[in-house]
């Protein structure tokens, strides 16, 4: 297995796609043992046989390297000061938003429980 060369990638395109993964310092894993890379930046100097040169992305084991091409989503990445938010703090962000509108919840329930006792004295 190896990555498309420049010329392969001109004559065949190349595809779009995306997945999650686990990422431990520049290591990337999707878990299934077929997915798996290095964080590589744009400054990285590669061979004129691959693709990917001067794009940040993850450069798989078979030499290929998936790029953000354009769109939204943000690719995750063990380090935040790219503009690339790290794993756990997505998932944190979601727990706290989570933790707030059961606590707004819980607090609105127990306003009217105290409405309904204040009004039947």
């Amino acid at each position: 297995m190896r990555g498309c060369t420049v010329e392969e990638q001109n004559e065949f395109g190349t595809r779009q796609g995306s997945f999650d993964g686990i990422i431990v310092g520049k290591s990337v894993s999707v878990g299934d043992g077929i997915h798996e890379g290095i964080w590589e930046d744009a400054n990285v100097v590669v061979s004129d046989e691959m693709t990917g040169g001067g794009i940040n992305g993850i450069r798989s084991n078979d030499e290929n390297k998936w790029t953000k091409l354009s769109s939204s989503t943000i690719l995750l990445s063990s380090s935040s000061t790219d503009g690339i938010r790290p794993i756990g703090k997505k998932a944190g962000e979601w727990i706290l938003v989570i933790y707030v509108v059961f606590s707004l919840l819980a607090g609105c329930k127990e306003l009217f429980v105290r409405l309904q006792k204040r009004l039947h004295r």
